[in-house]
């Protein structure tokens, strides 16, 4: 219905776009939702109106219709002329629940029956409440399944599958969902989380960058973009635990902090939410956290760590490195059997500042060839470049000049080259080699190597969360919904590490991926007759040893034949 004779001014808002019909006729419509498919920016609009013929002291009006006053919550007029029966009005909130003719009912109840495994929806529905709890275990069921269709293609997804939800959740709903999940009660979730799966494991902690398209919002800021994206960015920084590969806390904080300087604040959270429990627990690290300040903040909440010492973290290092290597025989090398080949190892006490660390040298005679030939290719490539050269710039002679002696005359052209014996060969020597620091002396040089190379769970999970839940962006426009949508993707992120975990064996028997086996699960549906559900078919023989696998309970299914 248009209400004729109602005029509104027309706000200076970009939001809202005048859209020019063949007649003459011009509209009013609301942009809703501003998202990208495929890099191509996307728009959901609502017609509101329509432009009147008068103006109020020049500036435009228009005569609002129903969508108008049901998106921005306002009364209808008492009395009011209105004209034709209008466009419908769009989908703003949670829809009614509507039964489907057939539901799909096997990936939704494999997420809630491994979920009930866990644990994980008494402790959503602890701090959220049994409503919010269904809607966000729904809501990360699709983002673990790769959302998809896109994000806007949540309300097909909650009423085609069978979601526990008292109704359909609509684009607009999943965005107020996001702004009404708050930091206290996700903590009241994390403290239960963090008590059940930390006991008894190291825990790594790893950051990443998620790139979002919005420069008005706090939290998003130009920094270090691991994407090498030009683009704004949100920090995250999450822990895992190493055995299990379970996600067990993040924060997110502005992109342009460094990790480092961030890490005692992360710490201090996830202390606060119960991290450090009977027993002190070790941090395992990359690199890019070794850094004096860092570790001391580490010792001083209760954390052992295990971090990686690059080889150019400090001269020291790589000489304590090349004087083991001079010495390769010497009786404190220490020789470590593994499937891959035999690493040698050397342990020296080593003080970071005022902590007691042990440096463990170790060399892999894999990567020891692999690092050798791609060395000898670098340095035969620069050399064909010199030959063909005829002068350098200050950029290249300073990156090539680290390798050879280059003698160049006023115009800088080449007179002759020739490479570092003395650098080249500790070059050579330090190929396959790497070390790390530890300050667990109950760990041996294995036991610490085998606890850092599964590290790469928490990149493996950055993968995931980044890629296949959030595909690289995060594609919020308010402060509020940042939060909120990256917890329910770290929900999604427990969901998918479960299923991956529970399945993994099948698969690699079966020869498929997580995802083809979440296709599979999706196809099984079912229809309702009365009061009872009915398979709308038979299972197929990898649904039968899917559903077997994660033991899902269909037993309560009325299994009838037509």
């Amino acid at each position: 219905m248009l209400y004729t004779d109602v005029s509104i001014s027309l706000p200076n808002d970009s939001r809202y776009e005048l859209h020019r019909q063949k007649k003459g006729q011009t509209y009013v419509k609301y942009r809703i939702k501003s998202y990208r498919v495929d890099g191509k920016l996307k728009h959901d609009r609502l017609l509101i109106g329509k432009i009147s013929n008068e103006d109020i002291e020049g500036i435009k009006t228009f005569h609002p219709n129903e969508n108008y006053y049901s998106f921005f919550k306002i009364p209808l007029p008492k009395v009011s002329t209105v004209k034709g029966p209008g466009r419908p009005c769009k989908d703003i909130s949670t829809a009614p629940a509507r039964k489907a003719n057939i539901t799909s009912f096997g990936y939704t109840l494999a997420c809630h029956s491994i979920a009930k495994e866990y644990s994980l929806d008494v402790m959503l529905r602890n701090a959220f409440g049994e409503s919010m709890a269904n809607k966000i275990l729904a809501v990360a069921s699709f983002f673990a399944a790769g959302a998809p269709g896109g994000l806007s293609n949540i309300d097909h997804f909650t009423d085609k599958h069978m979601c526990f939800t008292d109704s359909v959740i609509s684009s607009q709903a999943l965005s107020q969902l996001y702004r009404s999940i708050s930091l206290v009660e996700c903590n009241d979730f994390f403290q239960d989380w963090i008590k059940y799966c930390c006991a008894d494991d190291c825990i790594c902690y790893d950051v990443t960058s998620i790139s979002n398209y919005s420069t008005s919002l706090p939290m998003v800021a130009w920094g270090y973009n691991r994407d090498k994206e030009r683009l704004p960015q949100v920090n995250v920084g999450m822990f895992c635990t190493i055995q299990r590969k379970l996600p067990v806390y993040f924060s997110c904080y502005n992109g342009s902090i460094n990790d480092f300087t961030n890490l005692p604040y992360v710490l201090e959270q996830a202390k606060a939410n119960g991290l450090k429990l009977d027993v002190p627990i070790t941090l395992v690290i990359d690199g890019g956290f070794a850094v004096g300040d860092a570790l001391d903040n580490a010792r001083a909440h209760g954390c052992d760590f295990i971090v990686g010492a690059p080889l150019d973290f400090c001269k020291d290092i790589r000489e304590q490195v090349l004087n083991w290597r001079r010495n390769p025989l010497s009786e404190n090398t220490i020789l470590i059997q593994r499937s891959d080949g035999t690493i040698r190892c050397s342990v020296k006490d080593y003080n970071i500042g005022r902590i007691n660390t042990r440096l463990m040298m170790y060399k892999s005679p894999l990567s020891t060839s692999r690092d050798e030939a791609s060395l000898s290719s670098y340095v035969s490539k620069i050399s064909e470049e010199l030959r063909s050269a005829t002068r350098l710039g200050p950029n290249r002679y300073k990156q090539y000049s680290q390798l050879f002696h280059i003698n160049v005359n006023e115009k800088n052209e080449i007179l002759s080259f020739e490479i570092k014996e003395k650098h080249y060969s500790e070059i050579l020597e330090l190929c396959g080699c790497f070390a790390l620091f530890c300050t667990r002396n109950d760990l041996s040089p294995q036991e610490v190597l085998d606890i850092y190379r599964a590290k790469d769970c928490v990149e493996k999970a950055f993968s995931v969360f980044k890629n296949d839940i959030l595909y690289e962006r995060l594609e919020v426009k308010s402060q509020e919904s940042i939060y909120g949508k990256l917890f329910i993707a770290f929900i999604a992120l427990i969901i998918r590490r479960m299923l991956d975990n529970k399945l993994r064996p099948y698969l690699k028997i079966s020869r498929i991926g997580l995802d083809s086996a979440i296709a599979r699960l999706s196809d099984i549906t079912c229809r309702k007759y009365g009061e009872s559900w009915v398979l709308t078919s038979s299972l197929s023989k990898q649904q039968k040893e899917l559903v077997e696998t994660l033991n899902i309970p269909i037993s309560f299914l009325d299994i009838k034949k037509g």
